[in-house]
């Protein structure tokens, strides 16, 4: 193998291993950052973005934010929040 295939090897595999830790968990996510940041790839960039987005997507939609009511009942009829169950 010449040396300019072994380098691509490498940056494949590192290109691979950001978009596959990106995923797992948020420390996942903070590692494959610094991991991305040695060698910027648009691999490595879709897969972060791609889980940032699903991560504010997650926490926007969460109905966990609601506080229940007295009954300690989690429906969203009984829920005390503002917004819409609609």
């Amino acid at each position: 193998m010449a040396p300019s295939d072994a380098a691509a090897a490498t940056a494949a595999t590192e290109d691979k291993t950001v978009a596959v830790v990106a995923y797992l968990t948020l420390i996942g996510f903070i590692a494959a950052i610094f991991l991305h940041q040695n060698r910027k790839t648009q691999l490595g960039a879709f897969h972060l973005r791609q889980v940032l987005g699903m991560a504010l997507t997650g926490v926007a939609g969460s109905p966990s934010r609601c506080s229940a009511g007295s009954s300690g009942s989690s429906s969203p009829s009984s829920c005390s929040c503002s917004g819409s169950w609609a």
